[in-house]
Formats: structure tokens, C-alpha cells, sequence
């Protein structure tokens, strides 16, 4: 299967991911500095901020990505797969803005927003198929190149066979 990128996606995708982390990190230092009222709000803004970060620059990615194929998403579970990166990207935040913190917190606030992209990875992809889904809410994030794959395959075979 072929495949190329379109480094205009692929560099939105990037530039997402750096504006989430500095809005995530700038909340997260308020979330430290504020009292016990706001630090929940804070605290959600910024676990929204990264978590919408995560997730628009994980599919942004894969629209960058131009297979043969067109690849259709079943939406339920993408929802949910944004769900698991704003839920692990708080469980991060809120270790590490406390006022004390320790080596134990940061590794522990690590493997949480590791396993926040992680999780959030393998939902996304648990129903990403290369057809539509029958009866079931879906969206399409690549396009196809110029010509499908058998198209291309036979053409393959067939110079392979002239030479």
C-alpha cells in the first residue's frame, strides 16, 4: 500500500500539539496558585486544553496521512477516545499542581499522560476500518490518492512483467 503526507497537516498537527501544551502547562500553574474554588476549574480548563490537544493533533496526523485507501471512523468511540485523553490529561495535571511535589508524583503524572496518548490511540483506532460501517454514525479522515489501489497494484505488476 502507498502512502504519502501532507506536510501542511502534519505541521498544523505539530503546531496544535505546542499551543496545547502551553495553554495546559499555563493552566496547570494556576491551578497551583489558586484557591480551593477555582483550582477545579482551572484545573478543567487546562485537562481540556491538553486532552483536545492530544486528540486534534492524533487525528490531524492520520488526516495528514494519504493511503490508497480511504479509512472511516466510527464516531461513538472517537468521542470516547477524546473522553480517555481530557480524563488521563487531568489525573496528570492535578498531580502535578500540587504545591509539594515529589520525584514519585512526576513519574506517576508521566505514566498518566502516557497512558492517556496511549489509551487514547488504541480506542481511536479500535473501530477505524477502510469501509464505512453499516447503520452506524461515521466521518472519513484520509483522502484517497488519484488512483485506488488496484489501479495501482495491476499497474505494478504489469511493468514489472514489460521489463
Amino acid at each position: 500500500m502507498n502512502a504519502v503526507y501532507n506536510y501542511r497537516l502534519v505541521a498544523l498537527s505539530v503546531a496544535i500539539a505546542i499551543c496545547a501544551a502551553y495553554a495546559a502547562l499555563d493552566l496547570a500553574g494556576r491551578v497551583t496558585a489558586s484557591d480551593r474554588r477555582l483550582r477545579a476549574v482551572w484545573l478543567f480548563g487546562g485537562a481540556s486544553a491538553m486532552g483536545f490537544g492530544i486528540w486534534a493533533m492524533h487525528y490531524i496526523g492520520m488526516l495528514a496521512l494519504i493511503m490508497s485507501v480511504p479509512m472511516f471512523y466510527h464516531v461513538p468511540t472517537v468521542l470516547l477516545s477524546l473522553l480517555a485523553a481530557i480524563t488521563a490529561a487531568a489525573v496528570a495535571l492535578y498531580t502535578v499542581s500540587r504545591s509539594h511535589m515529589t520525584a514519585k508524583d512526576s513519574v506517576f503524572g508521566s505514566l498518566a499522560m502516557g497512558g492517556a496518548i496511549a489509551a487514547m490511540h488504541f480506542i481511536g483506532f479500535t473501530h477505524a476500518t477502510g469501509r464505512p460501517l453499516a447503520r452506524e454514525p461515521t466521518f472519513q479522515c484520509s483522502k484517497t490518492s488519484e488512483k485506488n489501489s488496484s489501479t495501482r497494484v495491476y499497474e505494478e505488476n504489469f511493468a514489472t512483467l514489460k521489463h
